[in-house]
């Protein structure tokens, strides 16, 4: 169950097709996907754009997401 800063349910997962996933979000971007891989892997999806597009059915934006900041 994903929950809210205040506790409250966001949502439930059902099925796991995969087994693994980064709630995180900040470890695949198009942005350091671009970096490791080359440009011409722009345009493709990554983690953060997938957790986004699904978020935003709920309500959820990229404000959301954990910060993987340590803010220092």
């Amino acid at each position: 169950m994903l929950r809210a800063q205040t506790g409250r349910p966001l949502l439930t997962v059902e099925e796991d097709e995969v087994g693994r996933h980064d709630t995180i979000g900040g470890a695949c971007s198009k942005e350091s996907n671009t970096l490791r891989y080359g440009h011409h892997t722009r345009h493709q999806h990554a983690c953060v754009e997938n957790f986004l597009a699904e978020g935003a059915r709920w309500g959820l934006t990229k404000r959301d997401l954990v910060s993987t900041s340590t803010g220092t």
